[in-house]
């Protein structure tokens, strides 16, 4: 008995009889409350936990604890237990399209949750156009069977109100072949076509032309037809570096695994250096991803040249200028930390957020990485093919950056010559260096050249060959013989080129919506590089974008009056730089002094207990408002 049951005993001598307690516990192995005999310990028995279990696993369900129907029952005749649910209408649909046409559209618009939108009815892959349909219509080829729509691709075959509207018609079978011998003439005709197409070579990566930008062909896979077809031969097997699939698969990984898709590219080759079948891949599969271009190495280019490429760049994909350096703080690294976390805000339902970082090699993806981390901590090189695998990078809590190796497309229309200047192969590696000089000669300016070597006026070169024995005896490369080593001097004309120290860039199309470097000059600032659309609080931008619109819808007298003003602006600048040019001359002064001043009284003053103190600190103090001062001025 329990301590309550032997407490309510009464003595014998009271005269009470002893009751037994409330509840009994009992020996029973089903009772979890049970009664354990003497001398027996509690683990060896089962707990009360395990005798629940195991009761739970006995029990059965009780029919009778709550009532069931005994009559026939009937369901109540409303449309919304016999209908369709979770429909919509192709008015409401139609809205949804075009809503979703104008947010794709816009480049600082992100599409929340896409993964869980029906994309394939609101944005399918290729909207309101069918396979080979609409160009055979434009070719006048109207004999082809129709071939399986997809997506909305229906509607333009036939009308929504053409099947289920008031005047549909009877559904018929649309053959566009009378007789079996015109059917068989049109499958020969669309056979002899296909094997035109993949006798062609591949897209241009340098445009939207060619195979690349056309529906069909090279969407499924990357690098399909990456040396299948594309007539790209290459003159040495070095020039092969970039198009591997064990370097595509590492581009597969990173897409993959990444939330959002940095695309780097140099600023002096912006097109060149753009993988647009990578874009188009991304815009086709992966439209949940997002993506954003980062121009990197400005410092090689004219502010004006860098701005109108932003503006560029900046109707299709978000785009930032950037500047990676070990030394000095990297420019624009503020705006794109200030991008990602606007990213990482947009995904708050997710853990964390990947970024990407894809791009050609030596365009300073790796770079990129190091200046948003403040440190080296991914391999970085002015060589080509420095990342051979993908690396894992944390940010923050929640930002992770994955660094990719460098990725080529094989294509006809690169030439190898373009890739040598591109930065994809390392010129110790190749065998004729010499070849691709002309191609230099081409895009670098002769009074550059001169200047880097220190090439006198007199002497003059017609070809690549007579340049290079020139460059050969200036440096002192000689073979046995005295006869100039063209191929070193070669190989030093292409480490500088691709190291920035011979300074070009492809100047951007003309295009009427692009400004012109006039414009484009007045609106970038001479102290540094230009800040990106993506920071929302950058009301300059918006200002200077404001004024650019305006341009264009004014009148041509006031493209005179605007002409006038800007050469008026330039002379004030000029003046500007001039005065600012004085004031460094004399902020440096002014420190030299004021430090040549802190040292003899720091000599002096060795022996003078406090007095040196008190000297120090006010020469200190001098110093401080001498560079406070001159920075003021400068400013």
């Amino acid at each position: 008995m329990g301590k309550k049951s032997a407490g309510l005993k009464k003595k014998a001598g009271g005269g009470k009889k002893a009751h037994l307690p409330a509840f009994q516990k009992g020996s029973s192995s089903t009772n979890p409350d049970r009664k354990l005999p003497n001398n027996k310990k509690k683990g060896f028995y089962r707990s009360k936990s395990t005798i629940k279990l195991l009761n739970l696993y006995k029990s059965r369900p009780q029919q009778d604890k709550e009532p069931q129907p005994t009559a026939p029952a009937r369901i109540q005749p409303d449309r919304r237990w016999f209908g369709n649910t979770r429909v919509i209408d192709q008015t409401k649909l139609a809205a949804f399209r075009e809503a979703l046409s104008e947010a794709d559209s816009n480049p600082y618009s992100v599409v929340l949750r896409r993964s869980k939108l029906p994309l394939s009815l609101l944005a399918p892959s290729a909207p309101g156009k069918t396979e080979h349909v609409d160009d055979l219509k434009q070719e006048g080829e109207i004999g082809l069977p129709s071939p399986k729509p997809r997506g909305t691709a229906v509607l333009s075959l036939q009308s929504f109100t053409d099947v289920f509207a008031g005047k549909r018609m009877r559904k018929r079978p649309q053959l566009f072949a009378s007789d079996l011998g015109e059917l068989a003439k049109q499958a020969e005709q669309r056979q002899a076509s296909y094997a035109e197409d993949r006798q062609r070579p591949a897209g241009d990566d340098e445009g939207e032309e060619g195979d690349a930008a056309k529906p069909g062909l090279g969407d499924d896979d990357l690098f399909s037809r990456e040396e299948e077809g594309t007539g790209y031969v290459p003159s040495e097997d070095i020039f092969k570096k970039g198009t591997s699939r064990r370097i595509w698969g590492e581009l597969y990984k990173v897409i993959d695994a990444s939330d959002v898709i940095v695309q780097v590219v140099d600023a002096r080759d912006p097109i060149g250096t753009r993988c647009f079948r990578v874009e188009k891949y991304l815009r086709n599969h992966k439209q949940s991803k997002h993506m954003v271009l980062v121009l990197n190495k400005i410092d090689l280019i004219p502010p004006a040249v860098a701005r109108i490429w932003v503006r560029r760049f900046s109707k299709e994909i978000p785009t930032l200028p950037f500047q990676a350096k070990k030394q000095e703080k990297a420019a624009g690294r503020l705006q794109l930390f200030q991008l990602l976390r606007q990213y990482v805000q947009l995904m708050s339902d997710r853990k964390h957020v990947s970024v990407g970082f894809i791009g050609y090699p030596n365009v300073g993806k790796s770079s990129v990485i190091n200046a948003l981390r403040s440190k080296q901590v991914c391999r970085a090189a002015p060589i080509p093919g420095q990342t051979r695998v993908w690396q894992y990078v944390a940010l923050t809590k929640r930002l992770y950056l994955i660094d990719c190796p460098g990725i080529v497309p094989a294509s006809a229309a690169i030439s190898d010559s373009l890739r040598v200047i591109r930065g994809v192969v390392r010129p110790e590696r190749i065998q004729c260096p010499e070849d691709h000089i002309d191609e230099v000669l081409k895009r670098v300016q002769q009074d550059s050249i001169r200047a880097r070597y220190d090439i006198p006026d007199k002497c003059t070169w017609n070809d690549s060959e007579e340049f290079l024995t020139i460059l050969a005896k200036k440096k002192g490369k000689l073979r046995k013989g005295g006869e100039p080593d063209i191929s070193t001097a070669a190989r030093i004309v292409l480490y500088d080129l691709q190291r920035g120290r011979l300074p070009y860039y492809v100047p951007p199309p003309a295009d009427a919506n692009t400004p012109s470097e006039d414009e484009a000059e007045e609106a970038v600032e001479s102290t540094g590089p230009t800040r990106a659309r993506a920071d929302g609080e950058n009301e300059e931008e918006d200002e200077e974008e404001n004024e650019w619109d305006g341009e264009e819808e004014a009148a041509p007298a006031a493209g005179k009056r605007r002409r006038k003003a800007s050469e008026k602006e330039k002379g004030e600048a000029a003046k500007a730089e001039e005065e600012g040019a004085e004031l460094r001359r004399a902020k440096k002064k002014a420190v030299e002094q004021a430090e040549a001043s802190s040292k003899e009284g720091a000599k002096k003053g060795q022996a003078g207990g406090k007095r040196k103190k008190t000297k120090g600190a006010a020469q200190k103090s001098d110093i401080d408002a001498a560079k406070t001062l001159a920075d003021e001025f400068e400013a």
